[in-house]
């Protein structure tokens, strides 16, 4: 997607503290704020949303109660008569677009819960709110969930004209019907192997959202990685032991289980060179934290080593905490089939030296890569680095002179981000307009003029102490 491009919207409504929330996914979408404001809640949900896919079983079975499997069967007829089954194709997919939202809803309802650790919906809604309703308004179309002490719901609430002018199939809940249109796009000419489509359409039930609500961002391979606040002390209990043994445990919540199979995704996609190891920042960064890394094998496994400045080789799990916080970051920002990336606190533990070339990753991840980043932070070093990438993206040349290639900087378009601010009984999301020189950093900035007012009246009284030392020696 273009710099200009459109973006999938979120738009949340009496949902955690929220009551009313939009959201733009750019490229970079950015979450400030204080503690205890939802910034991770906010993350947790685009997650569950972006990564859950609907049951097959129960996608199948609505399928083919609306005569999906008997189109299914008539391509496959027409391709092994060497007919080129388009129309039927076009069928076949709406009929897969249509049943999404209803075998999408059980999967919704269990990952939130393993998510957000909840033993009832009530405790993800607003409190004094009796629902809290999610609606993703993506590039064909929007996707209404709703939340209530019964369950999830998940339904079409609008199919944009683009899809309605591919076929016709009448019956559909709510009495939609489609008009044919022999030019809808799904042509031979389009298509470069019916066969492969359909059997991505049989078997990849993910892809229908991705290719109708736009993917929530990224790219349409790979998995994404959620790389959750605390993945220090996450790593030091997980990762010890045999490198195939996989813990379940019911009370751990999904996002910490799952960063221990990113990190092994991502040793194992360093042995076989899917991690780009060109990224200027990487260097810097490094030798900035004193160590490299050593992907070595256990087990016949990959596991992540790291080798200090000192010559010392330590597990990922016993080295320091801010080694532990950042090589999970750096891989996955690197790992060509990691296409969205969430980070929470992505400064935690690292120097402020090392928290400047952060944002250089990100940025090369995003234009060399075609990643989307999501992130929330307290930093306001990051933030301001994040403004510098955004300011020097007009003179690249300029930029260059300063030691920054133009695949580290971010054009004003890539960029969203939202400050969240307490109100009356709930959290406000506001967001911060981006322009060419970067966005508000008000949060930071009303902290650092406290700070100075404070160290005025530090000096002050300073002042008056010595004025008060110096009369009583004369004296």
């Amino acid at each position: 997607m273009g710099e200009q491009g459109r973006y999938t919207k979120l738009h949340i409504y009496d949902f955690g503290p929220f009551k009313e929330a939009h959201v733009e996914l750019a490229p970079l979408t950015i979450f400030i704020g204080k503690n205890s404001l939802g910034k991770s809640m906010l993350l947790y949900l685009i997650w569950v949303l972006e990564k859950t896919a609907p049951k097959l079983g129960e996608l199948y079975k609505i399928v083919d109660e609306h005569g999906g499997m008997r189109l299914a069967e008539k391509c496959f007829d027409a391709l092994e008569t060497g007919r080129t089954p388009d129309k039927l194709i076009r069928q076949l997919i709406l009929v897969f677009i249509k049943a999404f939202p209803q075998a999408w809803t059980k999967a919704i309802e269990e990952e939130t819960r393993r998510t957000f650790g909840a033993s009832s919906n009530e405790e993800i809604i607003r409190l004094g709110a009796s629902r809290s309703r999610v609606i993703i308004d993506g590039r064909m179309g929007e996707i209404e969930l709703t939340i209530d002490k019964k369950g999830v719901l998940c339904r079409w609430k609008k199919l944009n004209e683009d899809v309605v002018n591919l076929v016709e199939v009448e019956g559909w809940p709510g009495g939609l019907t489609l008009d044919v249109r022999e030019d809808g796009g799904w042509t031979s000419d389009t298509i470069s192997s019916h066969l492969d489509l359909l059997e991505g359409i049989l078997w990849s039930s993910r892809s229908i959202l991705r290719e109708v609500l736009g993917g929530l961002g990224g790219t349409s391979k790979g998995v994404s990685a959620f790389l959750v606040d605390g993945r220090s002390g996450v790593e030091r209990i997980f990762l010890t032991g045999h490198p195939n043994v996989e813990f379940t445990i019911r009370d751990i919540l999904s996002p910490d289980l799952k960063l221990t199979s990113v990190i092994r995704k991502c040793a194992l996609d360093y042995t076989h060179g899917l991690i780009d190891l060109n990224a200027p920042a990487l260097a810097l960064l490094l030798n900035e934290l004193g160590f490299e890394l050593d992907i070595r094998k256990e087990f016949g496994v990959p596991r992540i080593f790291v080798r200090s400045w000192s010559g010392m080789v330590l597990p990922l799990e016993r080295s320091p905490s801010g080694v532990r916080e950042i090589i999970p970051i750096v891989l996955s920002l690197l790992d060509t089939y990691v296409p969205i990336i969430y980070i929470e606190e992505p400064e935690a533990h690292l120097h402020p030296k090392a928290i400047r070339l952060v944002p250089r990753l990100m940025a090369y991840a995003i234009n060399k890569l075609g990643k989307h980043v999501r992130i929330t932070t307290h930093s306001d070093i990051l933030i301001s680095q994040i403004n510098n990438l955004i300011a020097m993206s007009a003179d690249p040349e300029g930029a260059r002179e300063l030691s920054y290639e133009p695949s580290e900087l971010l054009k004003p378009g890539l960029v969203r981000a939202y400050w969240l601010r307490r109100a009356d009984g709930h959290v406000e999301v506001v967001e911060l307009p981006v322009n060419e020189t970067g966005f508000d950093e008000v949060e930071f900035a009303e902290v650092a003029e406290d700070l100075f007012v404070e160290r005025s009246e530090v000096y002050r009284l300073l002042g008056a102490k010595e004025k008060e030392g110096c009369s009583k020696a004369i004296l």
